[in-house]
């Protein structure tokens, strides 16, 4: 008997080779599918940003989809920038980037640089997106975005009575380069958990409870960046998220400024782990720290464990989040 056959986007298809019974219950399979099957590892992994290699298959995996809507302060004034804008202005030191004129002071903003690339209108810097995978079938997605500046707080040297400070204040936690970050968490590529990062903590939410997070267009968690230092929280506010021995804390504040859309213009890079990395991505290879080392210590840090201007922070290669199965 001679067998049906179906022209489907240039391809006959015969029952037999697709794996149904009868012509009525098949389903059409795209041209593209059969692309993706067909694809190499390393030729899926070119890909990266639409496709990823998983479970010994090319498989779709849209990373702009759940790029996230970043609302920065209205008060901000250390705005974002790619990486590129920043390392003209660095130079290698002992395992640190170091500025390559003098900070005047601990607390010094005297280089135009360390307020970014976004001022007024100026065009939104990339957000880095980081695909990494971690079990058989989980895949992290998560979008950095780096400020060559950190803005610290201004902490109370005495008694902090009713909110009011009886000594004096000064300036602490200030740091030359800054990252920060939040993490899309999927299950065979789809979305199951969103975590937040603030300074060396975060918290974890369920992907699409639009009770802890907002989100655009259905996809994209809307999120917001703290003033000055950065941190990624789910509403505009107030957070407290350090109480000091003298009766004073430490708090971040957020509000709806402007808005960076991130899946605009994201840089999308495969992180395997002791991978040598070249082309735009060579910043990658970078182990050290991405700003000056502390100074301005003494009592500060006694008081607060921090300095006037601490350390640059590690990127995001030397962060736990890249290897670790918890989400952080």
């Amino acid at each position: 008997m001679r067998r049906s056959m179906r022209w489907v986007y240039g391809i006959f298809l015969l029952p037999s080779l697709v794996g149904f019974s009868s012509i009525q219950n098949q389903e059409e399979i795209s041209i593209e599918t059969i692309a993706e099957r067909e694809l190499s590892q390393a030729e899926c992994e070119a890909k990266i940003g639409t496709m990823f290699w998983m479970q010994n298959a090319c498989k779709s995996l849209p990373v702009d989809r759940y790029a996230p809507l970043v609302y920065l302060d209205k008060s901000e004034q250390f705005t974002p920038s790619s990486v590129d804008f920043f390392l003209p202005y660095m130079r290698a030191e002992g395992g640190f980037l170091v500025t390559k004129d003098r900070l005047k002071c601990p607390t010094c903003k005297n280089l135009p640089f360390l307020f970014g690339q976004m001022g007024g209108n100026k065009p939104a810097a990339p957000v880095y997106a980081i695909v990494t995978q971690k079990t058989e079938d989980i895949v992290d997605l998560t979008y950095w975005f780096f400020y060559p500046y950190n803005l610290g707080k201004k902490v109370c040297l005495g008694v902090s009575v009713g909110g009011r400070c009886v000594g004096c204040k000064k300036e602490f936690g200030d740091h030359v380069g800054d990252w920060e970050h939040i993490t899309v968490r999927t299950v065979n590529l789809q979305p199951t958990q969103v975590y937040l990062s603030w300074h060396s903590e975060g918290n974890t939410f369920t992907y699409g409870d639009t009770k802890s997070i907002d989100y655009i267009n259905g996809t994209h968690p809307v999120v917001y960046s703290a003033n000055g230092s950065h941190g990624v929280y789910p509403k505009p506010g107030k957070y407290q998220y350090r109480k000091l021995p003298n009766g004073g804390e430490l708090a971040d504040y957020t509000s709806k400024g402007r808005a960076w859309h991130s899946w605009k213009n994201l840089e999308v890079i495969l992180f395997k782990p002791n991978k040598v990395y070249t082309g735009k991505d060579a910043w990658m290879n970078f182990k050290g720290h991405w700003g000056n080392s502390k100074q301005g210590c003494g009592i500060y840090e006694r008081v607060s464990g921090e300095c006037q201007l601490n350390a640059g922070p590690n990127g995001p290669v030397m962060k736990g989040s890249m290897t670790s199965l918890d989400l952080q």
